[in-house]
């Protein structure tokens, strides 16, 4: 029983993050996204790191080929990349202090 019911409880956990994250990430005002791809960065990033997205900020033009964004969470940096419609992680790593 608990096999079953542990997934189902993470995944609430998970669904729970997600929505706050959408209501309280930050998006940088050089960070010109649609509410689409807002929304799938910040699902991108909730599940792969299972934290609070604090910021999103676009990289400048002249140092991205593709469409990229960096995105701070609690305690990781990730960059994601968008490819044929789908915004992916290119690299991810710790947050220095």
């Amino acid at each position: 029983m608990l096999m079953i019911v542990l997934p189902i409880a993470l995944l609430g956990c998970e669904t729970d993050l997600y929505r706050w994250n959408l209501a309280h990430a930050y998006v940088t005002p050089q960070t010109h996204i649609s509410r689409a791809d807002f929304e799938q960065i910040v699902h991108v990033a909730t599940h792969a790191t299972g934290q609070t997205v604090l910021q999103i900020a676009a990289f400048p033009p002249s140092q991205a080929i593709h469409r990229e964004v960096s995105v701070a969470t609690t305690d990781q940096d990730l960059n994601l990349v968008k490819e044929n419609g789908t915004w992916r992680i290119t690299s991810k790593g710790g947050i220095e202090e």
